[in-house]
Formats: C-alpha cells, sequence, structure tokens
C-alpha cells in the first residue's frame, strides 16, 4: 500500500511541475488562456498515464460493480423514485416550516421539458462517473490495500469501514475545492502555474463555515458505500446519487430558499444541516429495504 502510494504521489509531482514548466512555453505560441492550457496539460498527462499504468482487462467494470443483471435496472429506478419522493416531502416540510416558499417558474412547456432533460442528463452522468469513480474504484482499490496482498481479510468489518470512511472522506472534500483563481498577469512565470495549482485548496481556509456541508456529503457517501455493500451493485447507488442531483437541480424552479440557513436545517444545498443528514439516512435505508434481490455481500 504505502509503495502504491508513494507511486502515486511521484507520477502526480511529475505531471504537475511538466504541466508548470510547460504552460509559460505553450503560452506564448498558443491562443489560449495561461490557465486553460494549464488544466488542459494535466488533464492529458493524466489520462496518458492511466492508459500507462491502469491494466484494462475484460470484466474490470463488472468488478467494481456494473455487473448488468436482470435487477440492475429496477434497483436503479427503486433509488431514484425513492430519493426524489423523499426529498420532494422534506421540502415541502420546509416550506410549511417557513424555510422555503413555494414558487414555480413562469416557463413555457417545452422549456420545462428541455430544463427537466438537462436536470436529468446531467443527473445520470453524474451519477455514474462518481460513483465508479468513488464506490467503485477508490473504494476498492483500497479494501484489497487495506486487506494485503494476501486477500484473508477481505471480509473483515474493520478493513471494510476503514475503506468506506477513507472513501468518503475523499468525496466529501473533493467537492469543495475552490474555484477561484489566481490573477495572472500578461506574461505568466512558473510562480503562476503553482499559484494554479494551490488555488483550489482556498476554500478549506474557510473551515468554519464549510464543515456542516462537508459532514453532509460524507454522511451521504457512507450512505452511498454501504448501498453498495448491501446489493453487491453500483446501479442502487448510482440510482441514488443521480435523483439526489436531479432533485437539487429542479428544486430552485419550484421553491426559494429564504437565507435563514442553520445548523438544525441548513441551506438550499439540503444536506448541510441536521435534518439534512436525517433525510440521507433515511433515504438509505429505504432503499436498501427495497433492493432485496440484490444478493447481500456477507460483512
Amino acid at each position: 500500500m504505502i509503495r502504491k502510494g508513494l507511486k502515486f504521489l511521484a507520477v502526480l509531482a511529475v505531471i504537475l511541475l511538466a504541466s508548470a514548466v510547460l504552460a509559460p512555453l505553450l503560452f506564448k505560441i498558443l491562443p489560449f488562456k495561461f490557465e486553460k492550457i494549464f488544466n488542459r496539460l494535466v488533464m492529458i498527462q493524466t489520462l496518458a498515464a492511466v492508459l500507462v499504468f491502469v491494466r484494462f482487462r475484460r470484466g474490470m467494470f463488472g468488478d467494481y460493480g456494473l455487473r448488468w443483471t436482470d435487477a440492475s435496472l429496477s434497483g436503479f429506478l427503486a433509488a431514484f423514485e425513492t430519493s426524489v419522493v423523499v426529498l420532494t416531502a422534506y421540502v415541502g416540510c420546509l416550506i410549511g416550516s417557513g424555510y422555503a416558499a413555494l414558487r414555480l417558474h413562469d416557463l413555457s412547456a417545452l422549456q420545462w421539458i428541455l430544463k427537466i432533460a438537462n436536470a436529468l442528463l446531467a443527473a445520470v452522468v453524474v451519477g455514474v462517473l462518481e460513483e465508479f469513480f468513488f464506490r467503485g474504484f477508490i473504494y476498492q482499490s483500497l479494501r484489497k490495500s487495506f486487506a494485503g496482498k494476501s486477500g484473508t481479510g477481505l471480509s473483515l468489518r474493520p478493513v471494510i469501514w476503514a475503506a468506506v470512511g477513507c472513501t468518503s472522506l475523499f468525496y466529501s472534500l473533493l467537492h469543495f475545492t475552490s474555484s477561484e483563481k489566481p490573477l495572472i498577469g500578461p506574461e505568466p512565470t512558473v510562480f503562476d502555474s503553482f499559484r494554479l495549482m494551490a488555488a483550489p485548496f482556498a476554500s478549506y481556509t474557510h473551515w468554519e463555515n464549510l464543515w456542516p456541508a462537508v459532514a453532509g456529503l460524507f454522511i451521504f457517501g457512507v450512505v452511498l458505500n454501504a448501498l453498495v455493500l448491501r446489493t453487491g451493485s453500483l446501479y442502487p447507488a448510482i440510482g441514488l446519487h443521480a435523483g439526489c442531483v436531479f432533485f437539487i437541480k429542479l428544486d430552485g424552479a419550484f421553491a426559494d430558499f429564504f437565507n435563514k440557513s442553520t445548523l438544525l436545517f441548513g441551506s438550499s444545498k439540503l444536506y448541510d444541516g441536521v435534518a439534512g443528514w436525517g433525510v440521507l439516512i433515511l433515504v438509505g435505508v429505504l432503499i436498501g429495504n427495497s433492493v432485496s434481490r440484490y444478493k447481500k455481500e456477507i460483512l
């Protein structure tokens, strides 16, 4: 595990250093913004590293939880529908308690169709990609590393839940990297490249405002991982994730959330308050009970 971790850090360091050096040089000959050049260099080199170091094999996606069965679609739909229904009821309670107000956007039928279609497409894409990456690749890799090469501890609870905890923490923190960018001058240098590297982590300096949302997404990550453990499949977790993303992308179209952010109810994000945490856990329990056709994993 230590060797793999050091190898990963070494590859990441080489990618970032190469991008830092090449970005100022390419800026002089390419008609793009410096930030775009730097980001594209990191992305291209990362994809190249994946192609070089990751061993793609037949059945790999199935091993990570994407094996399609007769129950996959029903598991996805049950999770999606449950999450949307429960979140709708929760927002209804917020409206009734005065933390939000019912308000429908004045849109044409076509605009509503396009808005719903865009939200649905985004929800499915986010659900598939993030669940495969976090609850598939990251979780399985951590679990195997924690268990050791012999594989004798793969079914031990401490090993599993240590991997779940690390995966969920990584998932949660990654959502709060800052989108703010430093001001880059007309003649960028390698130093500006390093400033771009540090910029995403600026939001963590305001931890006192950030931690309720971080805690909410950590709980959400644990719920998603527990659903994967219960079913042995990513599809119910994808459905839950997609349902929540779909609802959050649309909730502003029918409700106004007042600026009454408290630790109890949180904000319009819905997952940054104690009540929202409880709703996430409730959704996970309801979905776990509704997908009993999946083979449960023995912990």
